[in-house]
C-alpha cells in the first residue's frame, strides 16, 4: 500500500488488481497490524515478498514488483 500524489489518497496493490481509496496510512496501520512501514509512504504484507536485496535496499514481491526501503525499515522486513 502505498500513498500517492493526492493527499490522503491511497493505493493497494493487491496480487491480481491495483484499488484506490481515500484514508492515512496511520490509520491504515492501526487496523491492519500485519502491514509493515516500508519507508514513510508505503506499507507492505511481509508474507507477499519473495526476495530481500539488502545492498541495494530493495524487496521483490511475489508478483515480480519492486520497491526501495529505508534503512530504518529493514528491521520490520
Amino acid at each position: 500500500m502505498r500513498s500517492f500524489e493526492r493527499p490522503h489518497h491511497l493505493r493497494s496493490h493487491l496480487l491480481d488488481k491495483t484499488v484506490e481509496f481515500t484514508g492515512t496510512l496511520h490509520e491504515v496501520r492501526k487496523r491492519a497490524s500485519f502491514l509493515a512501514p516500508l519507508s514513510c509512504s508505503c506499507l507492505v504484507n511481509v508474507k507477499n515478498i519473495r526476495q530481500i536485496d539488502l545492498r541495494k535496499r530493495e524487496v521483490i514481491f511475489v508478483t515480480g514488483q519492486s520497491e526501495s526501503f529505508s534503512k530504518r525499515a529493514s528491521k520490520n522486513i
